[in-house]
């Protein structure tokens, strides 16, 4: 990308740098139906702008963005070179999205419950420009979900089995960038209650020991 007389990576600081701004709007409901339901959702809007990007090249906001490598011997230059690699203010960029939870009690003692957020992340492209905008990443999936049932026995004991879901995604960090996989997780927790003042509580959060 940077030629082949290109052998490393410089990362400097950007003394141009704003502060990023957030102008942030939530809602939610909470309510109890049919004395068994318990349900919330909550949705929200973040309008963030001189957003900052991830560590990239250009990003630098100093002159040059190639400099030259110098000798560690005499401290003159070399026919080889670094590509500058930092931050910068790119422009505006929207998220926002929502969440739903429900807890539904079949007994006192039995309790299902799931959850669904979704997240949509949108760059501006008035304000951002082309070369930008491909490398902003919001480094989140688009939707997840969990769902689990719990036994809340008289007897001051508890289990509860859980699992959560992910899909894919694109995900970047500096250099390191690439498509994190869709997983799900079963985890499996307990707890006993001895005392008013002492309880154990044990948890799995991985119980097929599933790669993720």
């Amino acid at each position: 990308f940077f030629g082949a007389a290109t052998t490393g990576l410089v990362y400097r600081g950007n003394p141009n740098l704003k502060v990023e701004n957030i102008e942030g709007y939530e809602i939610g409901f909470i309510g109890v139906i049919a004395s068994a339901l318990f349900l919330t959702v909550d949705m929200y809007y973040n309008g963030l702008n001189d957003f900052i990007s991830d560590l990239g090249a250009g990003f630098s906001g100093i002159s040059p963005d190639i400099i030259t490598r110098k000798s560690y011997r005499t401290g003159n230059d070399t026919s080889f070179s670094h590509a500058v690699w930092s931050y910068k203010n790119v422009g505006e960029v929207n998220e926002y999205g929502y969440e739903v939870a429900a807890n539904y009690y079949v007994t006192d003692e039995i309790i299902f419950d799931a959850n669904y957020s979704y997240f949509q992340f949108e760059i501006d492209k008035k304000t951002v420009s082309a070369a930008d905008a491909e490398q902003i990443q919001p480094n989140s999936p688009r939707w997840k979900s969990n769902a689990g049932i719990t036994y809340q026995s008289k007897n001051n004991y508890d289990v509860a089995l859980k699992i959560k879901y992910v899909p894919s995604y694109h995900w970047s960090a500096g250099v390191y960038a690439g498509d994190i996989l869709a997983y799900s997780l079963v985890s499996l927790s307990g707890s006993y209650q001895f005392s008013s003042n002492l309880s154990m509580t044990l948890n799995i959060s991985n119980l097929l020991n599933r790669k993720h």
